[in-house]
């Protein structure tokens, strides 16, 4: 590179205070320069040698975001079931309304979009969220199917005359091999 004042060529690269530094974005040498050495570049203080793109910081940044905007939400609620204050969990009141086609961050969306979609919720504790998601999740019991008589553990007759038939079926097939 030249120096547009004294129109020296200098390197792109200087070993300065010990550290290699690109002077590539410079227009005039070091001896030219009203700033001498102190307008190098440096690397961030905050970021560390380890994580020289700042990647921990910015997860940090963003865990933090996310707990204060949640914090925020819950600040003053309670369970909507029981009063609970304690452990309180977001659930879609209907979950077919849920946005599917996102992730389920909903802390790190944006303030319009957010509102929008916590309408959509209630506040519940963790016990009535696992409860009430449960039975939202659960099939309704096939009568007559071994299925029922083992997940649903029905009793009725269809559903342990299925059971027995295939006990039966399956004693049947072990003395065949």
């Amino acid at each position: 590179m030249k120096c547009v004042k004294c129109n020296t060529e200098f390197s792109i690269w200087a070993i300065i205070e010990g550290k290699t530094r690109n002077l590539c974005s410079r227009k005039r040498c070091l001896k030219c320069s009203p700033f001498g050495l102190r307008n190098t570049s440096v690397l961030n203080p905050r970021l560390n040698e380890s994580d020289p793109k700042g990647k921990d910081r910015k997860r940090e940044c963003i865990k933090r975001i996310y707990a204060e905007r949640r914090q925020e939400f819950f600040k003053g609620k309670q369970c909507a079931v029981c009063g609970s204050l304690v452990d309180l969990q977001l659930d879609h009141i209907d979950p077919t309304t849920k946005v599917k086609e996102t992730d389920h961050n909903i802390w790190m969306w944006g303030k319009q979009r957010r509102e929008i979609e916590l309408v959509k919720c209630q506040v519940l504790c963790a016990t009535h969220h696992q409860s009430k998601t449960a039975a939202e999740r659960r099939k309704p019991v096939v009568h007559g199917t071994c299925y029922g008589y083992e997940r649903d553990r029905c009793r009725c007759q269809a559903c342990v005359a299925a059971k027995s038939r295939y006990n039966k079926e399956y004693r049947a097939r072990i003395k065949v091999i």
